[in-house]
């Protein structure tokens, strides 16, 4: 460290999962440096980093500076906090006049009352030695050598693009380099792009360079936004006096900027005509990273992206006074997220009241109680009314926050679907938030009138056994999924709903073993064959093997070996006795071969959508080469959609849906090809079953009509509109809800969602924002002042049509579109 640097001390507290520590009033954060004279008293500072802006932590906190000691102290008690951070931030006094000398620093914390904590000691390096390049710190001390680095933050310095100036306080701290890995630059995990800038430092007027070429790039394929980039010189005071460095940008002309060849870097050079010994040279930039991603349909909201690390380099070549070339040499620095640098809250969970279950009803349409055991987080999540915490806020309407995964056991007798009994059953469920904070509240449930199932001709239940791949000996885990409450032959794909309830896939993907996938055709060993789903609920109990694989894992015959084309189940019989004189062994299988639909898919000519990002692909051999388009994963209203005109098998066995685009707004109409068959990707368009109430959210309503083939048009329902149910029909490849009024509506899960859905009434601005023309918020057409409570006539997305860009959330208005961005307005339901 020298003159003028600023130093960065970070005072965590942590206590994870359901841990009781907390911070209470008179607790003390103290560090102590036993050269106290090296930081200029006037520049210490403290901040609490966080990424919620819905407490004023720092006021929660007081400072005192007393020498070298530099104490932290709580001013109230935080129940509701589980981690904190504190960055303590310190400038280095000028005219120190130190060569190389250690500052030892000690940490402690003391908890009210108690005895203090210490904490391992480090130390400082602390120099005024010119030898050290950037030692200097006025005109007439000046480096002996030229010196380049990358720092964090911009240093107090701007963007050259304003939109993008809120970039700049995302970075947290440096961490130098060691022997075996570069410097670190830390930033907070909440921005989609990692703020910096580098330095050039001057030498002595003998050492001055003629001309300066300066390449910074990252090496792992991220780029700098080059309209970003701005070039500044610290000149000190132009009056000849010394009261402190002035920056300046640098004037236009005396040096070029330009981007390397794969236009992921940048090139700065310039000669010695604007520039002078001493002085240094900065450039301010931002680096893209990708794009957090939220997946609302996922049933944890599993949110993606903006967690890279950038491998940033900064070389400097020079012309001496010579004229001969030099090279000053390259560094490395890693530019990365903190996981995150956030205030962690504990969560705030409601539970619903007590539930009652009547099993006489398990068969009624309006049935809605998840039947199933404390492994399944659909079972769990219906008991949960709301799970939030200021870290962790609730998005879009939704009652539970991205993040949050829930956990139950059983206080007392546990109920088992399989073999229901009448009682009341009370549950410890406990969520956790991203942070891995934890709640634990309980509840009950009442089961009733258990003795009416099974059914006469009740199914038989299915058990199904997970056996990893490559330890095929054991059982990972077993689970009985209940057939009391279905007809022994009735379709397994059409007794639940597709979407919003638990089929047969799904209840065995929500009860997969943590860490744990399906296995593919080419992850299973010689050998093994993936279990066949049946399509009928069994008369007698069914025994299935389900192979899974743990994430990342690979087969120990790296898999693959026998490709198994699906076959047809074929009804359980009862087992013969076998002749005493003999006994043969016969195995029947009736493989596929031919193009008919393959059991549980879309049918021919029926409508699919896309869930998550997808592929079209020209064969059923899934490879890049073979990419014909890609489609990004949309909101719900704006998902691509295609028709199912047949299915084909890979090499490995796997059936893949052979599709025609009708996305008719969009670049990729009417093309043709293959695509995933798989559950988490692509689904029927049309609702397969009756809800009794629906909730209009398309941006644009959706009509009713007076025939089930959608002719005679009688009004538009807007988006919001609660629909009363009375009947459900299939109408060709498609499916019909009739209203209580009896007019017919489409089936289209694009246009309606089941049950009471609640929208925007209207929001309220947080600060000034514009009104659009478009949704693409093009060509504006007004303004609202801070505080404005603005009617929110329907809610859409922008990029509509786009094969590429996911689409962000706008509110139409009267006049126009606005933003709906969470920093900008706030919604009310």
């Amino acid at each position: 460290m020298t003159a003028n640097n600023i130093v960065q001390f970070k005072l965590s507290f942590d206590a994870p999962g359901n841990s009781q520590q907390r911070v209470h009033a008179g607790d003390t954060f103290t560090i102590n440096l036993d050269n106290g004279s090296i930081l200029d008293p006037l520049s210490i500072t403290k901040d609490l980093s966080s990424t919620t802006t819905s407490s004023s932590l720092n006021d929660d906190f007081s400072m005192t500076t007393n020498g070298g000691t530099i104490t932290v102290t709580a001013k109230a008690d935080l129940p509701n906090i589980q981690q904190l951070s504190i960055v303590i931030a310190g400038t280095i006094q000028p005219n120190l006049n130190l060569d190389k000398q250690r500052v030892n620093v000690t940490t402690s914390f003391t908890p009210a009352g108690e005895s203090k904590i210490s904490f391992p000691d480090s130390y400082l390096l602390v120099t005024s030695n010119k030898d050290d390049g950037g030692g200097g710190n006025t005109p007439f001390d000046i480096p002996d050598q030229l010196s380049h680095a990358i720092f964090g933050g911009f240093g107090g310095l701007t963007l050259g693009n304003d939109n993008e100036s809120h970039y700049r306080d995302n970075y947290v701290g440096r961490e130098e380099a060691t022997s075996t890995t570069p410097s670190q630059l830390y930033y907070q995990h909440t921005q989609d792009a990692v703020s910096a800038f580098g330095m050039i430092k001057l030498p002595k007027q003998s050492a001055m360079p003629k001309e300066l070429t300066w390449t910074i790039e990252p090496t792992d394929g991220h780029s700098i936004d080059f309209d970003t980039v701005v070039p500044w010189v610290d000149s000190y005071n132009r009056d000849g006096g010394y009261n402190g460095a002035e920056y300046a940008q640098m004037t236009k002309g005396t040096y070029t900027l330009s981007q390397t060849p794969d236009k992921k870097g940048i090139i700065f050079t310039c000669s010695t005509a604007g520039i002078h010994p001493g002085w240094s040279v900065d450039l301010t930039f931002y680096a893209p990273t990708t794009p957090r991603v939220t997946d609302y349909n996922s049933p944890l909201y599993k949110t993606t992206g903006a967690a890279d690390t950038i491998q940033m380099q900064t070389s400097l070549k020079y012309v001496d006074q010579n004229d001969a070339e030099q090279n000053a040499g390259s560094h490395l620095v890693q530019m990365r997220y903190m996981n995150p640098d956030q205030t962690g809250y504990t969560p705030t969970l409601d539970l619903t009241p007590e539930k009652t279950v009547d099993l006489s009803k398990s068969l009624d349409p309006d049935f809605d109680f998840v039947l199933g055991t404390v492994t399944s987080p659909e079972f769990i999540k219906q008991f949960v009314a709301a799970a939030s915490d200021p870290a962790n806020p609730q998005i879009n309407g939704g009652k539970i926050a991205p993040g949050y995964t829930f956990t139950a056991k059983y206080i007392g007798d546990e109920f088992d679907p399989a073999h229901p009994k009448d009682g009341t059953y009370k549950l410890a469920i406990t969520a956790k938030n991203a942070q891995g904070n934890e709640a634990t509240k309980e509840t009950t449930f009442v089961v009733k009138n258990s003795n009416v199932v099974p059914l006469p001709k009740s199914a038989a239940n299915i058990v199904l056994h997970y056996v990893d791949v490559n330890d095929p000996a054991n059982t990972v885990r077993t689970i009985e999924i209940p057939g009391y409450n279905h007809n022994a032959g009735d379709p397994i794909e059409q007794v639940a709903p597709t979407e919003d309830g638990l089929n047969l896939q799904l209840w065995i993907n929500e009860n997969l073993p943590a860490g744990y996938h399906t296995a593919a055709a080419n992850e299973l060993r010689t050998g093994q064959i993936q279990a066949v789903l049946p399509t009928t609920w069994p008369a007698k109990q069914a025994t299935l093997k389900y192979y899974i694989i743990k994430n990342g894992a690979v087969p120990d015959n790296g898999g693959g070996n026998l490709p198994v084309t699906p076959s047809t189940p074929t009804t359980p019989t009862t087992p013969t006795t076998p002749d005493s004189s003999t006994t043969k062994a016969t195995t029947s299988t009736t493989t596929t071969t031919s193009p008919s639909k393959p059991s549980g898919l879309a049918k021919r000519n029926e409508a699919v959508y896309a869930v998550k990002k997808i592929y079209l692909y020209q064969n059923a051999n899934f490879t890049k080469k073979a990419r014909l388009a890609s489609y990004t994963s949309k909101p719900r209203v704006y998902r691509p959609m295609f028709v199912v005109t047949g299915y084909a098998y890979a090499k490995n066995g796997t059936v893949r849906y052979k599709v025609r685009d009708v996305n008719h707004l969009t670049k990729n109409k009417n093309k043709r090809g293959y695509i995933t068959t798989n559950w988490q990707y692509v689904r029927p368009v049309y609702y397969q079953s009756k809800h009794t109430t629906l909730t209009v959210i398309n941006p644009r309503g959706v009509n009713a009509y007076k025939n089930a083939n959608l002719t005679n048009k009688v009004r538009n329902y807007k988006q919001g509109t609660i629909l009363h149910v009375t009947k459900f029909v299939h109408h060709n490849l498609t499916t019909r809800y009739v209203l209580s009024n009896g007019q017919y509506i489409t089936g289209n899960r694009k246009l309606i969602k089941m049950g009471k859905q609640k929208l925007p009434r209207y929001v309220k601005a947080k600060k000034a924002i514009n009104r659009y023309q478009t949704v693409n918020l093009k060509n504006k057409n007004g303004q609202f002042k801070k505080g404005t409570k603005i009617k929110v006539k329907a809610v859409d997305y922008s990029q509509a049509n786009s094969v590429s860009k996911h689409g962000t959330l706008r509110y139409y208005v009267a006049g126009g579109y606005i933003t709906g961005n969470v920093k900008d307005v706030k919604a009310f339901y």
